[in-house]
C-alpha cells in the first residue's frame, strides 16, 4: 500500500508545473502571477484521465496570455477568482 504525500513535486521539465501522488494517481497543478500579482495555484486533472505535463503546459502559457493581455477581464476581478476552478477531466 502506498502511502500518498501532500507534498506539491515540481515537475522536472515545464516551468510551474507541479503534481502530487494520489492513490496511485498522479494530481497536476498549474501556478502562476494573476493580475493582482499574488500566485494562483489551479487543480488541472489526473493522469489516469489523460492529463500530462504538456497540456498543463500549454494551459498555463494560455492563462498567462489572458493575464498579460487582459483577454478575460473576469479574472482581474478577485471574488471571481477565489471561485475558479480549472476541472478538465476527459
Amino acid at each position: 500500500m502506498e502511502k500518498s504525500s501532500n507534498k506539491l513535486i515540481k515537475s522536472k521539465k515545464y516551468q510551474g508545473i507541479y503534481s502530487k501522488s494520489i492513490a496511485n494517481d498522479k494530481m497536476y497543478y498549474i501556478v502562476y502571477k494573476n493580475s493582482n500579482g499574488n500566485y494562483s495555484r489551479y487543480k488541472v486533472g489526473l493522469k489516469s484521465s489523460g492529463i500530462t505535463e504538456l497540456y498543463c503546459y500549454n494551459l498555463r502559457n494560455e492563462e498567462i496570455n489572458k493575464v498579460r493581455l487582459n483577454d478575460n477581464p473576469k479574472l482581474s476581478n478577485k471574488s471571481y477568482q477565489t471561485n475558479f476552478r480549472m476541472y478538465q477531466y476527459k
